[in-house]
């Protein structure tokens, strides 16, 4: 059966393999997990929210571990979850980053088709 949509998150839940069409063809084909390891291999990102104040105090803290400051919240990139994010919280502990919140991101098919086709779905 072929199933259309413009809705990843449906497509991610329904479907068993999918083909990823750009302009007429077909720039990707595999199962989620395929195409998502093709694209980004393990990677994944994780966001430390922090006081609002302290954001900027601490962007030299972030930038030297490979973040970026969003606001009240420092992105990283990860590529070995288990790891790298102890040594990042334990980093923050030692330099008193006040971190409030903090969450892991995996990248999903939305990722993966922005990657390919350099915009979103909705452009």
């Amino acid at each position: 059966m072929i199933y259309t949509t413009h809705y990843m998150e449906e497509a991610e839940r329904l479907c068993d393999r999918i083909a990823i069409i750009d302009n007429g063809r077909i720039i990707a084909l595999g199962t989620r997990g395929e195409l998502v390891r093709q694209n980004f291999g393990s990677r994944g990102e994780l966001v430390l929210h922090i006081d609002g104040e302290s954001a900027s105090a601490h962007a030299d803290w972030a930038a030297a571990r490979g973040g970026a400051v969003n606001g009240a919240s420092f992105r990283f990139p990860v590529s070995d979850p288990a790891s790298e994010i102890a040594e990042i919280l334990q980093s923050a502990r030692a330099e008193a980053v006040p971190v409030r919140d903090l969450s892991f991101a995996a990248p999903n098919l939305e990722s993966v088709f922005l990657h390919l086709t350099g915009r979103g779905l909705r452009e």
